[in-house]
């Protein structure tokens, strides 16, 4: 497999931006540099792909699927116009979600958006592949 040094470069300088960022102190933003030279001398080869990057890592993303129950208010005008025949009152749905998360640690936390999970009644976690195991969350 061919290693590309420019997405090693890219991902190093972007962890170092965000751990300046964590920091207690603010420090003040980098310079923002341009480089207009060529990436490459036009005889060699160039990978331009993330697939080096996101190779070590694609197993520790997971998908989310959630569920929730609605409870949708009928509005009262349909019984003007269907009568007996209108719903009730009140009517009970599911709602289906379907997301993304990153496994953070060896004992199963996975960290995800909060619209991924928010106010859900279950919550289903699938491995990728080939794994492709499922979890109750």
């Amino acid at each position: 497999m061919m290693k590309s040094k420019f997405l090693g470069f890219v991902v190093t300088s972007a962890l170092a931006v965000a751990v300046s960022a964590a920091a207690d102190s603010p420090k003040p933003l980098p310079v923002l540099r341009v480089d207009r030279s060529p990436v490459s001398d036009g005889k060699a080869f160039m990978v331009a792909s993330y697939a080096d990057v996101v190779e070590p890592v694609q197993k520790a993303v997971v998908s989310i699927y959630s569920t929730r129950t609605v409870h949708e208010a009928v509005n009262p005008l349909l019984r003007q116009f269907f009568g007996d025949q209108a719903p009730e009152e009140e009517h009970e749905s599911q709602e289906k979600g379907l997301g993304s998360g990153v496994i953070v640690s060896p004992d199963g936390y996975i960290l995800t958006n909060n619209h991924v999970v928010e106010n859900a009644d279950e919550l289903d976690v699938t491995l990728p592949p080939p794994d492709d195991r499922k979890f109750t969350a």
